[in-house]
């Protein structure tokens, strides 16, 4: 579903481009409904029989409503001029003021509305008025090319996962952004400007807050933590034919990452012990017996020059 969500964004904002608006889109589903009822009604040159039903007609009408939903979002902001209202005020906050004014102004309002995640921000002044400008412009991308953000955002997403931010930061994250935009544009911030920035956060936090969502689960936060007892507790529910996939593969937003690897280049070698430790134990059930050697060299070919160059005291644990 969340790719499925992407892509309609994606979509929707070519079909503005191209001269779709809202008013065409009863008259596209309309069409479409149409020419499937058309195809599927033609009987089968083997059988005779056709594959169209009142079911078949409700399910795509359901399909439709899905997609209408999604598209009039993204139509209806478009149509609206918030990527022309949203880019005028971010060119023009840009041209007022300095990168450091801009992460200091943004870096306060955080403060303020959520202090609790401020453990989350200590880089180097610089560095992080540069990346409060990195963040904003991405926000302003998505309204205007959306491939491009969603294309960022799995690298995003990813770094985040690893910093331990999680999707319930989101939400605060947005009202700091908000209020720091306001009082860098002054007078100039008008009802029309919040209206098109509150819409893209809405839209934006919907997409960032799943992404978080789905790659956090009880393995990223024990890795995140660096706590070998919450590994151990979240592997453990792992059936014993599957135990060695869960150790060595986790997926965070659609790219697959070795927990072992995280732990290596993070520090975490309490927890990379644990690891090798577990995948050369034996284990059995009524089925089969287990023994992760196989399957490390399989998906970790490179483990022996890794640790030698990384963490050379687990050599012994792996031998």
């Amino acid at each position: 579903p969340e790719q499925m969500n992407e892509r309609l964004i994606v979509i929707a904002t070519r079909f503005y481009q191209w001269g779709v608006r809202l008013e065409h889109l009863d008259a596209i589903g309309e069409s479409i409904h149409v020419a499937i009822r058309v195809i599927l009604e033609c009987p089968c040159a083997e059988c005779g029989n056709h594959e169209w039903d009142d079911e078949i007609s409700g399910a795509w009408q359901w399909l439709w409503g899905i997609i209408t939903t999604s598209f009039r979002k993204t139509l209806g902001t478009l149509e609206q001029d918030h990527q022309k209202i949203v880019r005028e005020m971010w060119e023009a906050a840009k041209t007022a003021k300095t990168s450091d004014e801009i992460g200091d102004a943004l870096y306060t309002e955080l403060g303020r509305e959520a202090p609790f995640v401020l453990h989350l921000f200590q880089r180097p002044k610089k560095l992080q008025a540069y990346m409060w400008m990195q963040a904003v412009e991405l926000l302003v991308v998505f309204t205007e090319i959306p491939e491009n953000f969603f294309e960022a955002l799995q690298s995003l997403t990813i770094r985040h996962v690893k910093y331990g931010v999680k999707g319930e930061y989101v939400k605060p994250f947005g009202k700091a952004i908000l209020a720091g935009l306001e009082e860098l544009s002054g007078a100039n911030w008008e009802p029309k400007t919040l209206r098109a920035w509150k819409n893209l956060w809405h839209r934006v936090s919907a997409c960032v807050g799943r992404s978080l969502n789905v790659g956090t689960n009880l393995i990223t936060v024990a890795l995140v933590n660096g706590d070998v007892d919450k590994f151990r507790d979240a592997i453990e529910c792992a059936p014993r034919r599957d135990r060695m996939s869960w150790v060595t593969r986790v997926e965070v937003y659609g790219s697959i990452m070795s927990p072992l690897y995280w732990a290596i280049r993070d520090g975490k070698f309490s927890i990379a012990q644990f690891m090798i430790q577990d995948l050369l134990a034996l284990r059995a059930d009524r089925d089969a017996y287990y023994y992760g050697r196989e399957h490390l060299w399989k998906t970790h070919s490179d483990i022996i020059p890794t640790l030698c160059s990384d963490c050379p005291m687990l050599v012994e644990d792996l031998l």
